[in-house]
């Protein structure tokens, strides 16, 4: 059951992610007609998650798997945040998506290494297989899906208010970690055990 929960929030969540994503490429190509900002953006969200990955691996393993996808989450919503203030007073620019893409995908570093390391400490060896098998399928499903309703919200609510749904998208997976419970504290660091208390005469 935690898993579901778990699972849903991250589909909802990459399912928001790619819907400003798309609406962002969409605004920067009737921005500026150049085809080459695309390719810019994709440095910028992969460049981060590259260069700081070794170090994500390091956070996951000494602290909570849990905790560390909230941060994830919570870094990119503050990156949305910023994105739909700026679209919204008017301010916003090509070099700001740039930049505000390259820190969202630092936090977002952060969120597939604890991910997978979460799903392996609270799934059942023998039920692993068909684990990894509903993450591979609900990311399948957020792609295929996020084009055609992106391209539907981008006509009717505009890139603002695509953004402002990717922000609930992020509430929602961020929600579902703090509600799920979980047997024991994932990916901290190991505590001293406790002997027995000695008996007195």
């Amino acid at each position: 059951t935690n898993f579901i929960i778990v699972w849903v929030g991250q589909v909802v969540s990459v399912l928001g992610s790619n819907l400003s994503g798309f609406a962002l490429g969409v605004w920067l190509y009737q921005r500026t007609g150049s085809a080459s900002n695309f390719a810019i953006v994709a440095i910028c969200s992969v460049l981060p998650q590259i260069l700081l990955s070794p170090l994500a691996g390091v956070l996951v393993d000494r602290y909570n798997r849990r905790w560390m996808m909230a941060l994830a989450d919570t870094g990119a919503a503050l990156g949305t945040i910023w994105l739909a203030a700026l679209f919204f007073s008017g301010h916003i620019q090509v070099y700001h998506i740039f930049l505000i893409t390259a820190v969202s995908s630092a936090f977002s570093s952060l969120q597939a290494p604890a991910y997978s390391a979460l799903v392996a400490s609270i799934t059942a060896h023998s039920q692993l297989g068909r684990a990894n098998g509903l993450l591979q399928f609900g990311r399948a499903l957020a792609d295929i899906l996020a084009p055609a309703v992106a391209g539907v919200l981008v006509v009717s609510i505009q890139v603002p208010g695509v953004l402002l749904v990717d922000l609930l998208t992020f509430c929602f997976a961020i929600l579902t970690l703090v509600i799920a419970r979980f047997p024991s504290p994932e990916g901290t660091s190991p505590q001293p055990s406790q002997g027995t208390t000695a008996n007195r005469s």
